[in-house]
Parts: C-alpha cells; structure tokens; sequence
C-alpha cells in the first residue's frame, strides 16, 4: 500500500549517510587525512560552499568513513549560537562526554572531567557538564592537552578523533577564534607523532577568507575542500537510489527533469523529491512519472522560495522588464560571468537594461563583482537553480491541469 511507504528524503535535514551521493574526489581527499590521523597525525581542513550545496551531508558521510575505515571516533558539533571560545570548549567537551556514553570506555573519558559534571538531565539522557569559570578558562588555555589526555586513555580502544565544527559562520570573524585553532593545532603538532585528532571546520564560502584576515598563518594550515553542485549524473543518481531505497520506481525521464531543476542543490532536490514523493503517493501512478515530477516540482519550488530565498530576490525576478535578461543568464547557467558574455545573448537595445539590472542586483547583494573586470559572481548560487524552475513554469503554462488533486494534499499538510 502507497499510503505505509514514508518518504526517504530529508528537506532541511542532513541526508543519511547510506543515501550520500557524488562527491567522490572530495571524498578521497577526506580519506587520505582520515589516514594520517590514524597513524598519529593532527590534521585540520575546511569544508566550505554556499548555503544548502551539503556541506554538513558531507561532514557526517565523512563520520560514516572515518569509523568504519579507521575506528576514528567522531563529533559532529554545531556551533550555530556559539560565539566565544569558552562557548565552543564547553560545547565540544559536553558533545564528547555524552558521546562516549556507548563505548565501553566511557567511565575513563568520564573520570577526567568528574569535577565538571554535574549530573544528567531529568530524563537519564545526557550528562550535565558545568564547569566553574576558572575550569573552563583553563580548559580553554589548554584544550590540546585536554584531547590528548583523553586519547591517550582510550588509545587502545580507538584510532583517533575527528571533531566536525559545524556552522562556524558567526565565530569567523573573531579573531580570538582564528589564534585558537592555530594555537590548538600548533600546540599539539609540537607534542609530535601520535595525537591523532582531525579538526574539520565547516562553513560558507567567503568564511575562510575571514579566518585568515584575523591570522594569516592559518593558510598554510587549512586543506580546504570545496563542496560544489552536482553535476546532472549525480542528481539523477541521488534521485534513483533514494526512490529505490523506499521500494519506489522512477521513469527516466522524470529522474532528468528533477535532476534539471535541482540545479545540483541537494536542498533543492530533497525538497523537489519530498513534495513528488507525495505527489506520487496520493496519485494512481504506479511509479514517478514525468507529469508527476512537474507536480511536484511546482509543490517544491513555491516551498523553496518561501523558505529559502530572499523576498527583494523573488521581486525582482518577476519584473517584466528583466524577463529577457533574466533568461540569457539562465541560459548561461554559470555561477560567475561578465557583462560581454551577457549582453551577446541580448539584442544591442537591451543593453541599458542589462546595466540597470546588473547594478540593481549588486546594490541588493545578490551579484558581487568577479574576480576579472566586468565580471559577475552569484552571491547565492541556489538563486540561479531557482531561475532555472521559472523559466520551465513560464515555457508551461498549463500548470493548472498538472496540479490535480495536489491543492487537497497541501492544505492536509501532507505536502
């Protein structure tokens, strides 16, 4: 029975890992580190990219192979709120204490930091680690050495520690953040072989720049691995094997025209997926169809911009007097060009308009200027994924026969 099947995407959430997709130089690249830190490495890198590319998909995929590969335990620690380094050690140290709770070692991790825990909550779950401002000021000065004491007592348990720093956008631009992780970084790599820790940042494109503004020695330390859209295989693969892995077929054809739309944005195809899932399971098609697909696309698309995308960007795409300009950069479908490039699709007339747009565009902060003169960068790569979609809504104006039966589904919340 459709109705028992429960979609297998995840909109707004960190895809499992058995359904990770793509990725696979970056993957290696992780890889090979994961390696050295078994062998007693202390190694640090940066996954960056723009708003919904997977960055945090990734850092868990990257969990998955550093036990599985090389009994490397892991944290993966949010740092959304976080925005001092007192904040940060607490939270790490908290992560790492309750983390342990399942591994047969947990009482020596726990004897460490007695002092500091002040209990579990009401319900049993999660161990309450409070320490006095004077302990966490020195737990802070000497976190390398916190890390180290704790491998060094489970050291023939486990083959090391990667610690995923999530979300480190609001700690960038701190300097005292910057000179911590090249302190902890020094401080550990001069106690030679054997530390065995891999600090993973996370963060948005333009974030890594900020960490070396503060410390520029922090270059030669980072490996960055840059987290870039899909390509159109890897959305068509990522669609097949999440509708197979709920026991769901689905046409060519519809895998294409999804994978099109997504623009290579696992948020964007999470979201397209879900609401063609759904369209899919209120409907008499016994798999996905193309004219599925485009229901549910049309679903997603009004979702994505409502939660996703900036309300001055969605006004400006509906001007009538930027529609042609609009669609030679969907055309282009590059996240970075120039105003030659532009206006060659353009007849001469519009190039006055192409101007107007290109500076209200900047002033708005959705375009920035490239790194060659007259070029273009998208500031939010997902914007040009999302033109892509109103450009096939315009081509099909019959939307409303596509659409049978799904305004029930939605106003059920289903959708």
């Amino acid at each position: 029975m459709k109705a028992d099947i429960d979609s297998p995407f995840s909109p707004g959430r960190i895809v499992h890992a058995d359904l990770f997709v793509g990725r696979n130089f970056e993957l290696r690249k992780l890889d090979e580190r994961l390696r050295k830190t078994s062998r007693g490495a202390t190694e640090v890198a940066f996954i960056t990219g723009p708003r919904g590319i997977g960055k945090s998909s990734f850092a868990a995929k990257g969990r998955q192979v550093a036990n599985e590969r090389h009994k490397i335990v892991s944290l993966h620690v949010f740092l959304g709120g976080v925005r001092t380094i007192e904040e940060l050690v607490k939270t790490v140290l908290s992560k790492l204490l309750n983390e342990s709770k399942k591994f047969p070692w947990f009482e020596r991790a726990k004897s460490m930091f007695g002092k500091s825990i002040k209990g579990v909550d009401l319900f049993g779950l999660k161990l309450d680690f409070d320490p006095t401002p004077t302990e966490l000021s020195s737990l802070t000065n000497n976190f390398g050495q916190a890390i180290s004491n704790f491998l060094a007592s489970v050291e023939s348990d486990v083959g090391g520690l990667l610690i995923v720093l999530d979300d480190i956008n609001g700690l960038a631009d701190n300097p005292n953040f910057a000179n911590w992780v090249k302190a902890t970084v020094d401080e550990m790599r001069v106690q030679g072989s054997g530390q065995r820790v891999f600090f993973l940042l996370s963060g948005l494109t333009g974030r890594r720049d900020a960490l070396l503004r503060n410390q520029p020695s922090l270059d030669r330390m980072l490996d960055i691995i840059e987290i870039k859209p899909w390509s159109e295989e890897e959305t068509e693969l990522f669609y097949f094997v999440t509708f197979q892995s709920a026991g769901v077929e689905i046409d060519k054809e519809a895998c294409s025209f999804m994978a099109r739309m997504s623009g290579g944005f696992p948020v964007i195809a999470h979201e397209i997926g879900d609401a063609t899932f759904y369209a899919w399971r209120n409907g008499k098609s016994a798999s996905v169809t193309h004219k599925v697909a485009i229901s549910g696309a049309y679903v997603a698309m009004r979702e994505i911009g409502r939660k996703y995308l900036d309300k001055q960007f969605l006004g400006a795409i509906k001007s009538e007097r930027y529609l042609n300009v609009l669609e030679a950069i969907t055309k282009m479908q590059s996240y970075q060009f120039s105003r030659k490039e532009l206006c060659s699709q353009l007849p001469a007339s519009e190039s006055s308009t192409v101007d107007n747009f290109l500076q209200k565009m900047k002033k708005l902060g959705f375009f920035q200027e490239g790194s060659e003169r007259g070029s273009y960068l998208w500031v939010n790569p997902m914007h040009l994924a999302y033109l892509s979609f109103t450009k096939f809504r315009r081509e099909v104006p019959d939307y409303a026969q596509e659409l049978e039966g799904l305004q029930q589904l939605e106003a059920d919340g289903e959708g």
